[in-house]
C-alpha cells in the first residue's frame, strides 16, 4: 500500500529478548501514543525467549489495534500498509518503515534506523510480517511529563542547602550584570572627556569591593555545590541499590550483568545533571527575564530582534535535538554490549585459556569495539556540527547588532549614554542562554 509514511520514532532495545516488544512500542509512538516500555510490560510478560508473532498480535489487539500477520516475499511487502513489523533473520523483529523499487528503510531496535538494498532485504526477511491499524478502541496515551520532575525529590532532600546554592548563584549573577554597567560608565566618561569615574577613590573602592565579593561568592557557591553533589549521589545510589535488591529474579534473568553494571555506572551522569544543569536552568530563566526587561527599557527594536533570533535558534536546535537523542541511544546500546562482552570474557577466562580461543574472542571483541567507536564518532560529529552552528549564529548575530548600533550612533539615533554597553552584553547573554537551553535539552 503506497503512501507517504512519517519517520517511525526509534525505541532502543536494551534487553536482548525485547526486540518485538520495542517494535510494538515504535508503532505506538508512530500513532502518537507515549506509553513507556515499563507500562507495556503490564500487558504481557516477556520471557527469556522474547515474544512470538502471535503474542505481538494479541498485545496489539489489547491496545486497540487490528493486527494481522501475513506470509509473503519482498514483493508482497510492497502492497501492505506501512509501517509494519517484519521477521528478520529468523530470530529478530524490526520495523519496516518504507520500501520502494531500489531500497528499503528499517528501524532495528538493536542498532537503529538503516537504509538497505533490496538484496539484503530479500536475504534477511523471513517471510512473516505484521500489519497493525488503530481502531476506534485505540486511545493514545499522552506523555506523563518530563522525567526531570520524577526525580525532583533528590533536590529537595536538603532544602536549606539548595536555598543557599540558589541564593549564592543569584547574587553572583547580579554582580556579574553590574560589570557591564561599570564599563559603560567608563566608556561614556572617556567619550565626554569626563575622567571622574576613573580617578574617583570612592568609585574605585566600590569596584574593588564588587570584585572581592564576587570572588567570595564564587568560592562559597562552589563549596556548597560540592556538598550538594555528594548528597544527591548518596541518596540516588542508596535508593537504586535498595530497589535493585528488591526486584524479582526474572529481572536479572532477562538482563546481562554488563548491562546492569553499565546502568549503575551511569548514576554519576544523573548526579551531575541534577546538581548543575537543573539549578543553572532555573537561575538562567530568571536572568533572561531580567535582561529582557532591561533591553526593552533601552530599545524595543533591538529587544524584539534578540527574541526573533533566539526563537529561530531554538527552532533549529529543537529539530536537531531528536537526532542527538537517537545517536545517544545508539552509543549507550553499543557501550552496554561492549561492557557485557568484556565482563563475560573476564569471568570465563579459564575456559578461554584452556580452549585456546584467545584470537576468536579478540576478533569478537574487536568487532564490537569498532561498532561502539563508530556510534561514538557519529554522535560526536553531530554534536560538533551543532556547536559550530551555535557559535556561528551567536557571533554573527552579535556582530550584526554591533554594526547596527554603531551606525545608529553615527546617525545620532542613539547615544552611548542612552544605549549603553550593557545592551550589547545583555543581547549576547540572552541569545547565549536560549541556545544553552536547547543544547542541554
Amino acid at each position: 500500500m503506497k503512501g507517504k509514511v512519517r519517520k517511525v520514532p526509534y525505541v532502543p532495545q536494551l534487553i536482548q529478548t525485547e526486540c518485538g516488544f520495542c517494535c510494538v512500542a515504535m508503532l505506538l509512538k508512530y500513532y502518537k501514543d507515549n506509553r513507556s516500555l515499563s507500562q507495556l510490560r503490564e500487558y504481557v510478560d516477556v520471557g527469556r525467549d522474547g515474544l512470538s508473532l502471535k503474542q505481538l498480535i494479541n498485545l496489539l489487539n489489547r491496545l486497540g489495534f487490528e493486527a494481522k500477520a501475513y506470509k509473503s516475499n519482498i514483493d508482497g511487502l510492497k502492497t501492505i500498509k506501512m509501517p509494519a513489523i517484519i521477521h528478520w533473520e529468523g530470530r529478530h523483529f524490526v520495523v519496516l518503515e518504507r520500501i520502494d523499487s531500489n531500497s528499503a528503510v528499517i528501524v532495528d531496535p538493536a542498532i537503529g534506523r538503516r537504509k538497505i538494498g533490496l538484496d539484503e532485504l530479500e536475504e534477511k526477511f523471513t517471510t512473516y510480517s505484521l500489519v497493525a491499524s488503530p481502531t476506534d478502541k485505540f486511545v493514545p496515551e499522552k506523555s506523563k511529563g518530563s522525567i526531570w520532575f520524577h526525580y525532583l525529590y533528590l533536590m529537595l532532600n536538603d532544602k536549606k542547602l539548595l536555598s543557599q546554592i540558589l541564593l549564592y548563584s543569584i547574587l553572583t549573577y547580579l554582580i556579574t550584570l553590574c560589570f557591564p554597567i561599570m564599563i559603560q560608565s567608563v566608556i561614556d566618561g572617556i567619550s565626554t572627556q569626563d575622567f571622574s569615574y576613573v580617578f574617583s577613590l570612592k568609585k574605585n573602592f566600590i569596584i574593588t569591593s564588587a570584585f572581592i565579593t564576587y570572588g567570595l561568592l564564587l568560592f562559597t557557591s562552589g563549596k556548597k555545590q560540592v556538598e550538594f553533589k555528594i548528597l544527591i549521589y548518596n541518596t540516588l545510589c542508596k535508593d537504586i541499590f535498595k530497589h535493585l535488591l528488591k526486584l524479582p529474579y526474572k529481572f536479572f534473568e532477562n538482563r546481562s550483568i554488563g548491562d546492569i553494571i553499565f546502568r549503575i555506572e551511569s548514576l554519576g551522569i544523573i548526579r551531575n545533571l541534577y546538581s548543575e544543569k537543573l539549578i543553572s536552568f532555573f537561575i538562567d530563566c530568571g536572568s533572561i527575564l531580567i535582561i529582557l526587561a532591561y533591553m526593552f527599557s533601552k530599545s524595543i527594536v533591538l529587544a524584539v530582534a534578540a527574541i526573533v533570533l533566539s526563537v529561530g535558534a531554538a527552532i533549529i536546535m529543537y529539530g536537531a535535538n531528536k537526532k542527538i537523542l537517537e545517536n545517544n541511544h545508539y552509543e549507550i546500546i553499543e557501550s552496554s554490549k561492549l561492557q557485557t562482552l568484556q565482563i563475560e570474557m573476564l569471568s570465563s577466562i579459564q575456559i578461554i585459556k584452556s580452549s585456546g580461543i584467545e584470537d576468536d574472542i579478540y576478533n569478537k571483541w574487536g568487532n564490537q569495539f569498532d561498532s561502539t567507536i563508530a556510534k561514538t564518532k557519529m554522535k560526536r560529529k553531530i554534536s560538533k556540527h551543532i556547536c559550530y552552528t551555535y557559535n556561528f549564529n551567536k557571533d554573527n548575530s552579535s556582530f550584526r547588532y554591533y554594526v547596527y548600533w554603531g551606525r545608529s550612533i553615527c546617525q545620532r539615533r542613539y547615544y552611548t549614554r542612552n544605549l549603553d554597553f550593557f545592551l550589547y552584553y545583555g543581547y549576547y547573554v540572552f541569545l547565549n542562554c536560549c541556545w544553552y537551553f536547547c543544547i542541554n535539552k
